[in-house]
């Protein structure tokens, strides 16, 4: 098989195959992602439909509690004979509890008293014939719940007047007295909110999907975002509520032989049930369009890959082939052979550096061999070069026997701490040490300067266990311990004290060097750090130490002097600790 034969087979195999399962896939996931999404703002929207409902509920409450609890409205339906006078009270309270609660809709309000009165909000309600209105089934209801809400529809059975409107709801209660032993009349409250339905379909997102119904508990629609079923039973739609089961829930259905959703709620307060039916073919038309528009996108992507790999695979097998041709006469010991491809691409990039390649091997086998040589020749110096340490260390040690056999103990004592800082400094391999031994190295060093001072100064050390390993430059301290010394202890009356504190802050090691020395005026700090026209006392300088510490640990590092004068100085080093950065995360 060729390589173009093989390039396009991989190219199907590895890329088109898979390109068209995914796309299948990512197409069948995105509609079960739409429809569960659908499904789910369907629900958010029937909860703000019960919402509406429950508030008009609440209004309609509140409208019979005004009435219900009114000393003066119960006194005046005792009464067998009632004046003009007295049943304009109770009208007049009627009209403001209507006015107050429910003015946002139209309603009525009537009270039938046990004496055969009746008083109403309107003079024009369609319930004024009291002798009618007992038979009625929702009054015997209401006289059965015995002060408990009572909540209905007009309809053929129930209700049964002239003039009312469509889609109205009726809630009635007994009327009772503050000891609830006896009853005085019934209130009947009817909204019609037909009239202003717009308000209960009336959504955060502004879109309907289905149709959404307010029924009663006989299944009679009072309320419909398709206001042909209002006043109609639900059954004539095919749903029938009774399998409904729960106050909540999820049914799904078919009605003249299409598959239908069913999210439902019952209202805790009444009787009423708000009910969504979705056809499960307008879930699928939600996405019809994007899914049709990625179908198509996908079928011209894999055509215009397949043209390009067919090209593309044509193109690149024709110089790999010259390319071949040329390389195996190189292989045969023919280094004078050079490739001609022409072009801006890999393959034409890679003739040339074949070619080239061929040019410099001659001159890269010298080159080699001269690299050889200058780095023995390097090597040889550097051998010739070294101070063997061993060597200077026993010449050190000669020199100390000696001086201890003449009884001049003081000069042993300052070639032993030089010894031990030639140790500490010589045959090393890196230039980091630990800071317990250039704490040792600092401890010989301050041995040496009090037998040039004399006993004027102590050293003290308080470095925590958990910084005794950590990494520095060797040195690093000496030239602050020098400063501290000569012009802080030195020059100072008092006697000396010089502090070497090590501790962890966070992801950082600190160490402090205090002095109770004289002091250093903030002028001189700045010139210390800043601009550096040569320290005092040592010739790495302040500013030298600085600069390595934030080349070596980072910018979050830094050096800062705090003094005061006349009482003393602390040089503040704060170092990026990496390793317990590695520490944490493993």
């Amino acid at each position: 098989m060729t390589m173009q034969k093989k390039i396009l087979l991989f190219i199907i195999v590895a890329i088109l195959i898979p390109m068209v399962l995914i796309a299948g896939w990512i197409n069948k996931l995105y509609r079960d992602m739409l429809e569960r999404k659908v499904l789910e703002v369907s629900g958010q929207t029937l909860i703000q439909i019960s919402n509406n409902v429950d508030m008009l509920i609440n209004n309609m409450i509140s409208a019979s509690n005004i009435i219900a609890m009114d000393n003066e409205v119960l006194s005046i339906l005792q009464k067998e004979t009632v004046g003009y006078r007295e049943e304009q009270i109770i009208t007049d309270k009627l009209v403001k509890a209507q006015s107050s609660v429910l003015y946002a809709y139209n309603s009525d309000m009537v009270v039938y008293d046990f004496h055969g009165n009746y008083y109403a909000a309107s003079r024009e309600s369609s319930y004024q014939n009291m002798e009618e209105v007992t038979k009625e089934e929702w009054f015997q209801k209401t006289l059965e719940l015995d002060g408990f809400v009572y909540w209905t529809s007009p309809d053929e059975n129930n209700l049964e007047f002239s003039n009312y409107p469509p889609g109205t709801f009726c809630m009635s209660r007994v009327i009772k007295g503050r000891s609830y032993a006896e009853g005085y009349g019934v209130l009947l409250v009817c909204v019609y909110p037909h009239e202003r339905q717009s308000d209960f379909w009336r959504i955060k997102d502004g879109s309907l999907l289905g149709d959404f119904y307010v029924s009663d508990n006989n299944d009679i629609v009072m309320m419909s975002s398709n206001e042909t079923m209002i006043g109609n039973n639900l059954k004539e739609k095919g749903i029938d509520s009774s399998v409904f089961t729960g106050n909540t829930g999820k049914k799904e259905i078919i009605i003249q032989g299409k598959n239908y959703i069913v999210n439902y709620i019952k209202n805790a307060k009444s009787s009423f049930s708000i009910i969504q039916c979705i056809q499960e073919q307008d879930l699928a038309e939600e996405g019809t369009g994007i899914r049709r528009l990625n179908v198509i996108v996908n079928v011209l992507l894999i055509l215009i890959l397949l043209i390009f790999s067919f090209v593309f695979s044509r193109y690149i097998t024709r110089s790999v082939t010259e390319l071949c041709s040329s390389m195996k006469l190189a292989g045969e010991g023919d280094f004078t052979q050079s490739i001609s491809i022409q072009g801006n691409n890999e393959i034409a990039a890679m003739a040339q550096g074949y070619n080239a390649m061929l040019n410099k091997i001659q001159k890269l086998v010298m080159e080699l061999e001269e690299s050889y040589l200058q780095r023995e020749d390097l090597r040889y110096k550097a051998l010739q070069a070294q101070i063997n340490p061993h060597f200077i260390l026993n010449t050190l040690n000669g020199i100390r026997m000696l001086a201890m056999i003449n009884d001049d103990t003081k000069v042993a004592a300052m070639i032993m701490e030089l010894g031990k800082m030639l140790e500490h400094l010589l045959g090393r391999k890196s230039e980091m040490v630990c800071l317990k031994e250039e704490v040792a190295c600092i401890e010989s060093y301050c041995e040496l300067q009090k037998m040039r001072y004399g006993d004027t100064f102590k050293l003290e050390l308080q470095i925590e266990e958990d910084v005794q390993d950590f990494k520095l430059p060797i040195l690093l301290l000496q030239p602050l311990i020098e400063n501290a010394i000569i012009h802080g202890c030195a020059e100072a009356v008092r006697f000396g004290e010089i502090k070497i504190i090590g501790y962890k802050e966070g992801e950082f090691v600190v160490i402090e060097v205090r002095d109770n020395g004289n002091g250093i005026h903030e002028k001189e700090i700045e010139t210390i750090l800043f601009m550096e026209k040569g320290g005092k006392a040592t010739g790495i300088g302040i500013k030298n130490v600085s600069e390595r510490v934030r080349l070596i640990y980072g910018k979050e590092s830094s050096l800062q002097i705090n003094s005061v004068v006349g009482e003393g100085t602390n040089v503040k080093i704060v170092m990026y600790d990496a390793q317990s950065r590695r520490t944490a995360n493993d």
